[in-house]
C-alpha cells in the first residue's frame, strides 16, 4: 500500500437492542497504513465473541484472492516418538496467490520454546528441516518466506507440491524436548 492511500473498512454489525428485527447497522472505520499493510499481508482474520466464550467462539483468517490457508495442530503425541512434554498449540500457513510466499503464525502454549521449523515428512517420519522459523519471547510467532522478505529464501514449485500434499510438519522444541516438543501435519482446511 502507499502512504497516500485511504483505507477504510466497512463492518457490518447487528445491533444488540434489535436481536428479533435482524437490522444489520453499518459502520466504518478508518485503520492505519501499517493496518492496511497487514490485512493485504494476509495478517488479519475475523474473531467472533459471545457471552458463552468471550475471547472468541468462531474464528477464520482473512485471505486475499488466491491466497491458499494451511494448518497444523500440534501435540507432544504427535511427535516421533510421542513425548509428554505439555507443549501444545497451532500454526496457520498462508501460501500467497503467486505461490512465492509463505506467511506463518504459531501460537503455543506450555513451555518456551527455543525452535521452530517445518520440516518435510508424513505424519509417520521425520525429514529434513525445510523452513527455520523465527521465535522469540513470549507464545505467539510471525514471520515471511518469499524472496523480498529476510530471511530470504523463496517459496519453491517443489515446496509448494510438497505443502500441497500434506508432506510437510510443524516441529517445535524446548531446552527439555531438544528433537521435538510438539509436532503437526500441515493440512489445508477442509472445505
Amino acid at each position: 500500500m502507499k502512504a497516500s492511500e485511504d483505507i477504510k473498512v466497512f463492518i457490518s454489525q447487528r445491533d444488540s437492542k434489535c436481536d428479533e428485527c435482524g437490522e444489520e447497522l453499518g459502520r466504518q472505520a478508518w485503520i492505519t497504513l501499517e493496518e492496511g499493510n497487514d490485512l493485504v499481508k494476509g495478517r488479519w482474520y475475523v474473531n467472533v465473541h459471545t457471552p458463552t466464550n468471550p475471547s472468541g467462539e468462531i474464528r477464520g483468517q482473512l485471505l486475499a484472492p488466491g491466497e491458499t490457508l494451511y494448518g497444523a495442530t500440534l501435540s507432544g503425541a504427535s511427535e516421533l516418538p510421542p513425548v509428554s512434554s505439555g507443549v501444545a498449540g497451532s500454526g496457520q500457513f498462508v501460501l500467497s496467490a503467486d505461490q512465492t510466499g509463505l506467511t506463518y503464525q504459531l501460537s503455543l502454549s506450555g513451555g518456551a520454546i527455543t525452535a521452530a521449523q517445518i520440516q518435510g515428512g508424513s505424519a509417520k517420519s521425520v525429514g529434513p528441516v525445510v523452513y527455520p522459523l523465527q521465535v522469540g519471547l513470549g507464545q505467539t510467532f510471525m514471520g515471511v518466506y518469499d524472496s523480498d522478505a529476510p530471511p530470504t529464501q523463496p517459496v519453491t514449485e517443489r515446496d509448494v507440491a510438497m505443502l500441497a500434499l500434506g508432506n510437510w510438519n510443524l516441529n517445535v522444541t524446548t531446552a527439555q524436548f531438544r528433537d521435538g516438543a510438539a509436532r503437526g501435519q500441515i493440512v489445508a482446511p477442509k472445505q
